[in-house]
């Protein structure tokens, strides 16, 4: 995520959301630590969480990304006691983002906050691609209820056929399950997570997980500018894959 350093006249303004980038929708710092002040205060925590606190651990787990400036800080002009005001540091992070600050927290305050994030998301524009996708899913979904009310072949059956399956999934498309906005923030993800790793443009799993039938390398030609047929290589997930996946991924969010 890239914004540039911008001034913004009082405090009181994140109160609501800002701005939306190809990440999706954006967040304070300010708004960020308001909502995990609400929350511990009503499960009970007197710790009273301090801006310049919060924007200590957002520099400490995003280290790497401000300093290749990819996650450029913004500003704010803070209200002082004697009426004056001062330029203060913040940030602005995307929904992926503001969920990893918001693993140090308590179970109870994280998925308060996370509900009302994903209450706060602007919808956008969906493009063909999205549209075609959204659609594939739900008739995924209408066969998926088909299966299951049919009351004669038992759960166990069913989930077994499916891991069975040699159907494979696109990053983009595990992305949308996991309510990821994009297959670039899942990848993050992973990365963050150490399941997989860039090797030449193709992502690929670490050691521990290779070899557990979790992905595939798909290959498919195209047309390179002169007119000439060439090759691109990416990973795309199994069922098995998916499987792993969602537990992770809801596992470390209840954790």
């Amino acid at each position: 995520m890239q914004t540039s350093l911008k001034k913004i006249e009082n405090q009181n303004h994140f109160a609501g959301i800002g701005a939306i980038n190809d990440n999706g929708q954006l967040y304070s710092s300010l708004y960020l630590v308001e909502q995990i002040n609400i929350f511990r205060k009503e499960e009970g925590n007197r710790a009273v969480l301090r801006h310049d606190t919060l924007i200590l651990k957002i520099e400490k787990e995003f280290e790497e990304e401000i300093r290749e400036q990819k996650f450029l800080e913004s500003s704010y002009a803070q209200k002082m006691p004697n009426g004056g005001e001062k330029e203060s540091k913040m940030y602005e992070l995307d929904f992926e983002q503001s969920l990893q600050i918001l693993m140090s927290e308590s179970k109870t305050v994280r998925k308060a906050v996370v509900q009302v994030l994903k209450k706060k998301q602007q919808p956008k524009e969906l493009s063909r691609k999205e549209l075609i996708l959204i659609a594939l899913q739900a008739e995924e979904e209408k066969e998926k209820l088909l299966l299951e009310n049919l009351e004669l072949k038992p759960k166990a059956e069913y989930t077994d056929q499916v891991l069975k399956s040699d159907r494979t999934y696109l990053a983009t498309e595990v992305a949308k399950d996991l309510g990821f906005t994009s297959a670039k923030a899942f990848n993050r993800f992973l990365k963050a997570n150490h399941i997989c790793y860039n090797v030449a443009g193709v992502w690929v799993t670490y050691a521990q997980y290779s070899g557990k039938n979790y992905t595939k390398t798909r290959t498919e030609p195209y047309l390179n500018s002169e007119g000439k047929t060439c090759t691109n290589s990416f990973t795309v997930w199994t069922e098995e894959g998916r499987m792993f996946l969602n537990n992770f991924f809801n596992n470390r969010l209840s954790a």
